[in-house]
């Protein structure tokens, strides 16, 4: 992630990612990722 802003921008991804680190900063990093994971599968 060398351009974090603009991939940020551009990928809902980051939209995703931000919302979950945003609202459940008691998990960790690896957990959100774990989450974002599965509810890309759906």
């Amino acid at each position: 992630m060398t351009a974090p802003r603009t991939a940020r921008a551009q990928s809902p991804f980051f939209d995703d990612l931000s919302r979950h680190v945003a609202g459940r900063d008691d998990l960790t990093l690896h957990e959100v990722l774990i989450d974002l994971n599965f509810s890309l599968l759906d």
